[in-house]
């Protein structure tokens, strides 16, 4: 019996595949071995070998990792020579291979169809593009133009500019987001144009296209990279007018095409590298207000950008990087002003919320979060603790337009776990400040927790909700377990009872305030506590929706040990740095025991849960759930590490999920573009647009 043989030249291909795996193995760019491994099993029918190779080179400017989360070069692939001079050359080389058949103004001639300011519906993604020019169409007049690589990529680009706008790299891009259109979001759905969708930080959508019945069909409809160098991007897009807004780390802002994910514009602010801040160089968003788009950078600089193409408008330093302040919030933009509050808690820094003309960058009013000398609650600190007391305003605020103020959480005193070094109860750490939007003065406050030695601080986005008539309240799922309603009006306390297990307290008396529990604070041996000094939630938004009456909490459940120590933070904090300031006490997760993070669905109005959606335990990682959206539709979306997910909002079952491949650090968002609601995801450096295929699309 013969032998089966084989051609020499699949010998030779196997090989050839064999080394490249082996060599890409041995550089330590296995994701470029995992592509080659994926072409060789027939994953990426529509690429070449030839068209591998040149990718996945180093130094190529593509970027085909994406390719390993959904193999569709289509919607990974998108070319990176979309200058004004790459645009330029490409029409270079259309004059010279195009014209005859498409004319010279690209308006079709007998030959050709016209491409100028039409939808380019064989070329509607740069890999399109690319396919069409590269190999023609076959049993028509496009002939293949095999030209060399990047001549053809800046063919693409002049060809991809000639689409209408919105879809192209030369488009104009034209956004006006006055006050009133944010007063409103709720009757402009499409967009989502705050960091939380709306004034009142609720986080939910009027959208209804995506519902139970269909969001099992969810898929990828565009990817897009940050290019950023760094792992983990925060930041919660804005979306206006088909427009995405966003930026990452350090300080960079993109606009993209909200419907294709094609970039419009970028801008990059650089910052010095001594800027060092307290937990991880992120950066959470930028606002909108007109016609600028609004970014806080993490050497504490306010940027004003002009929204239709990026350019620098104005640059306002509101405070001294070199002294471990920081911008990582999203500012809030209101009326003709925009507020934002700042980071550096955790080092010797005294904090608060200032709001800046929104037309030139001048300074319009300051409150600080830690009073001084003369002024009310300088009390509530010992000696000279004050300067230095933290209560970092590090998580963006809300706002009601109707009593014209505005809400912002505070974050922890400093130092963090050592009380000693501050006694009292260090206003206005840990609690919700309401302030006149026009004039920064403090209407009220509520301290959640007083004299805090567990870094469960107060920053997080207030959350209002329908009242009786025609007020509001204040819902807060807050960092130590409790669940606090309030009158937004006056700060009055309403109601409060614990969301998660709590070991602290025994309750909140008629005003609000924790009954502490003897022996909870902070011991030389250590003391186990619930909840961890990470919170029973933390910074991640919770969402609520008015038709169900429901809030829906990211919660953690775990415990911390939290250590104190005879020995005081050195008098020179800031010299030391972070560690300098964290010296005298400490906490540390308690290690071997699992814990696990939910969402759950409380009743707004009296905290009392009424379902929950436990997510897989664990015993390390990061505990995160990074926050939630509602939507009209009946849906709640979030992401627990890298997968994301759809749950029931009536009853917390899990309708829908997705492996993204890399942690998922930041809210999502839902918008629709062209007739057609996205959810988007921010996944380690991608973004990813989610929408129903087009068969399941209505309008």
């Amino acid at each position: 019996m013969r032998m089966r043989t084989f051609p020499k030249s699949l010998w030779a291909l196997a090989m050839v595949v064999v080394v490249m795996v082996a060599v890409l193995a041995l550089h330590r760019q296995w994701w470029r071995a995992q592509i080659v491994m994926m072409k060789a099993r027939g994953e990426l029918s529509d690429t070449s070998w030839a068209d591998i190779g040149r990718l996945i080179r180093p130094g190529s400017g593509f970027w085909v990792e994406g390719l390993i989360i959904h193999p569709n070069p289509y919607i990974v692939i998108q070319n990176p020579f979309t200058t004004r001079a790459d645009v330029e050359r490409g029409s270079r080389m259309f004059h010279q291979q195009c014209a005859a058949c498409h004319g010279t103004d690209a308006h079709g001639t007998g030959n050709g169809p016209r491409l100028a300011g039409v939808a380019l519906h064989r070329a509607n993604s740069d890999w399109a593009a690319y396919k069409v020019i590269s190999g023609g169409i076959p049993g028509t007049s496009m002939a293949a133009h095999p030209l060399p690589w990047r001549d053809t990529w800046n063919l693409v680009a002049f060809v991809r500019s000639l689409a209408p706008a919105r879809d192209s790299t030369a488009a104009v891009v034209k956004i006006n987001v006055p006050p009133e259109l944010i007063a409103h979001a709720d009757e402009h759905p499409q967009d989502w144009l705050t960091y939380s969708g709306s004034y009142e930080g609720r986080r939910f959508s009027e959208l209804t296209q995506i519902d139970p019945t269909n969001v099992a069909h969810l898929q990828i409809r565009w990817i897009h990279h940050t290019q950023t160098q760094f792992e983990r991007v925060e930041a919660v897009p804005l979306v206006s007018d088909g427009v995405m807004f966003f930026s990452a780390p350090l300080a960079k802002v993109f606009a993209i095409d909200a419907a294709t994910g094609r970039p419009l514009w970028s801008f990059d602010h650089p910052v010095p590298d001594s800027s060092n801040p307290c937990c991880g160089k992120v950066n959470r968003g930028v606002a909108l207000l007109n016609d600028r788009v609004y970014i806080g950078t993490l050497d504490a600089h306010l940027i004003a950008l002009d929204a239709d193409s990026g350019n620098l408008v104005w640059d306002t330093v509101v405070a001294n990087g070199a002294d471990q302040y920081s911008i990582t919030s999203a500012p809030l933009a209101l009326k003709d002003k925009i507020v934002t509050g700042m980071g550096g808690g955790d080092f010797a820094t005294r904090g608060f919320v200032a709001a800046y003309r929104a037309t030139d960058g001048g300074l319009a009013w300051r409150f600080d979060t830690v009073p001084g000398p003369g002024e009310p609650a300088h009390d509530t600190w010992s000696g000279d603790s004050w300067k230095n007391g933290g209560g970092a305003t590090w998580v963006t605020g809300s706002f009601d337009p109707r009593s014209n103020l505005v809400y912002w959480g505070v974050g922890n005193p400093a130092p963090v776990f050592n009380g000693e070094a501050r006694k009292g109860d260090n206003l206005y750490t840990d609690s919700v400040i309401a302030l006149d939007a026009d004039s920064g003065k403090l209407r009220w406050h509520f301290q959640f927790t007083p004299h805090d030695v567990h870094d469960w601080d107060g920053a997080g986005v207030p959350v209002l909700i329908p009242g009786k008539a025609e007020g509001q309240l204040l819902a807060w799922p807050n960092r130590n377990a409790f669940y606090y309603l309030l009158d937004a009006a006056s700060g009055k306390f309403l109601r409060g009872q614990p969301f998660a297990r709590q070991t602290w307290a025994e309750g909140l008396d008629a005003a609000g305030h924790p009954i502490l529990l003897p022996g909870q604070a902070p011991s030389v041996k250590g003391t186990l506590v619930f909840p961890s000094a990470e919170g029973a939630t933390n910074w991640w938004p919770s969402a609520f929706s008015p038709g169900s009456g429901l809030i829906y909490v990211p919660v953690l459940e775990r415990a911390s040990i939290f250590f104190a120590s005879d020995v005081p933070p050195g008098p020179a904090h800031a010299a030391n740095g972070f560690l300098g300031y964290f010296l005298g006490s400490g906490q540390q997760g308690v290690t071997g025991q699992k814990f696990y993070t939910a969402v759950r669905a409380l009743n707004a109005y009296t905290g009392a849960m009424v379902w929950e959606r436990r997510l897989p335990d664990r015993e390390t990682d990061t505990p995160e759930i990074p926050g939630l959206i509602a939507t009209r539709g009946g849906l709640v979306f979030g992401a627990d590490r890298s997968t994301v997910f759809a749950l029931d909002a009536r009853t917390g079952e899990m309708l829908w999920t997705f492996d993204t491949g890399a942690p998922v650090a930041a809210a999502p968002i839902t918008y629709s573009a062209a007739g057609v609601q996205y959810v988007a995801f921010i996944s380690g450096k991608l973004i990813l647009a989610f929408g129903l295929p087009t068969a399941l699309v209505t309008h």
